[in-house]
């Protein structure tokens, strides 16, 4: 039939689900942890960062640009165009999951 081909992704996250239907805090944007891996093993938004010029004063830099791009980003693939969409959706876990740095 096909060839045997490995994993694409590797999540890094626990792989175990539960799902309670009646759960307010459930999401849609679960999507972003799949979109998450895809960028981190691509480097994509590292590459973008990398060729920016950031005019800020480095002693007052609370997030890194690579951090304020991959939020922006991210957001606007899930549909949030607005920023103050993206400010109410940060109590999402999904969503602050995929955006914080990896490991943190």
């Amino acid at each position: 039939m096909g060839e045997s081909q490995g994993r694409l992704f590797e999540p890094t996250f626990n792989r175990s689900v539960k799902v309670d239907e009646t759960d307010e805090r459930i999401t849609s944007d679960g999507g972003l942890l799949l979109l998450r891996e895809a960028d981190h093993r691509l480097g994509l938004t590292e590459q973008l960062a990398a060729r920016l010029v950031d005019p800020r004063r480095q002693e007052l830099i609370r997030y890194e640009l690579v951090e304020l791009l991959r939020e922006r980003l991210y957001a606007l693939t899930m549909g949030y165009a607005a920023q103050d969409d993206a400010r109410r959706a940060n109590v999402i876990s999904a969503r602050r999951a995929a955006t914080t740095p990896r490991g943190a």
